[in-house]
This record gives structure tokens, sequence and C-alpha cells, in this order.
């Protein structure tokens, strides 16, 4: 993960690694790899999530 920081907003950016399971690759191939954004807000002085893109910029694909 890497988090670049501007006041009140951060935007995070993250890369994540899936893999299934033995018995699971017998049947379907889930293994892959996801770059996520996330924006966060700090309001009251808490952290809100304002853009979630867990899925990454492979939906556009």
């Amino acid at each position: 993960m890497r988090f670049l920081i501007a006041g009140d907003t951060v935007l995070v950016l993250a890369q994540t690694f899936i893999q299934a399971s033995t018995e699971a690759l017998e049947t379907s191939e889930y293994s892959s790899e996801r770059r996520a954004t996330y924006v966060f807000k700090k309001i009251d002085d808490s952290w809100v999530c304002a853009i979630d893109n867990s899925y990454g910029t492979s939906l556009l694909d």
C-alpha cells in the first residue's frame, strides 16, 4: 500500500494478490492481481472512505 496525503484527504493505492486453494483451481482459475484505489477524507477527526475502487482499473479493460 502507498498513501499520498494532502491535508484532510488521502489517496491509497494498494496491490493485492489473490490465489485460490488447490481444490478450487481444479474446477476454475481464480488467481489474480488487483490494484485498488481508495480516497479517504477526514471529517470530525474520523477518516471516511469517499471512493472505494477495490476492483481497480481492470474494470475498464
